[in-house]
C-alpha cells in the first residue's frame, strides 16, 4: 500500500502539494469561523498592511532568484553529466516544478501588492487574507522542491565522471 502511495505522491506531487496547502488553509479558515482559535481570529483580523508590503518584496526576490536558478540550470543542461536526466521522463517534471515556481512566485507578489492597495490601513476580507495564505504556502513548498531539484543537479554536476 505505501508503495502505491509512494508511486502516486512521485507522478502527482505539484497537483498533491497544492491539495494539502489548500487543506491546511481551509482549516485555518475553518477554525476561525468556527471560532476554535483565539489565535487564528487574532492573527486573521489585524491590519495586515504591513505584511503585504513584506511579502510583495520578498515574492519579487525570491522571483528574482528563481528565474536566475532556472537560467543556470538551463546553462547546465547541455552537460554530458545530464544526458541521462535530458533523456529520462523526469526533465519534463524538472521544469515543470521551476516554471511552477516562478508562477506562484508572480502570483504571490501581484496579490500582496493587490491585497496592499485594497487594503489602504483598513482590516482587508477574510478571503483576501486566505488567498494571500495559500499562495505564500504554495510558493513556500514549491520553492522547497526547486531548491532540492537545484541541489540534485549540482551534486551530479559536480561530481567526477565516470
Amino acid at each position: 500500500m505505501t508503495r502505491g502511495i509512494r508511486q502516486l505522491w512521485r507522478r502527482y506531487f505539484l497537483t498533491l502539494d497544492l491539495t494539502l496547502v489548500g487543506i491546511v488553509v481551509g482549516i485555518i479558515v475553518a477554525s476561525y469561523f468556527l471560532g476554535y482559535s483565539s489565535l487564528m481570529s487574532y492573527l486573521l483580523e489585524r491590519d495586515w498592511s504591513s505584511i503585504y508590503r513584506l511579502t510583495t518584496s520578498v515574492a519579487a526576490a525570491l522571483l528574482g532568484f528563481s528565474l536566475t536558478v532556472t537560467s543556470i540550470v538551463l546553462g547546465f543542461s547541455t552537460s554530458e553529466s545530464l544526458r541521462i536526466l535530458r533523456q529520462s521522463t523526469y526533465y519534463p517534471v524538472l521544469w515543470e516544478t521551476f516554471f511552477s515556481t516562478i508562477r506562484f512566485l508572480g502570483y504571490l507578489g501581484i496579490w500582496s501588492w493587490i491585497c496592499f492597495v485594497v487594503d489602504n490601513g483598513l482590516s482587508s476580507p477574510i478571503w483576501m487574507k486566505a488567498v494571500l495564505l495559500f499562495l505564500v504556502l504554495g510558493s513556500t513548498v514549491r520553492l522547497a522542491r526547486s531548491v532540492g531539484i537545484i541541489h540534485k543537479i549540482i551534486n551530479i554536476v559536480a561530481s567526477p565522471m565516470q
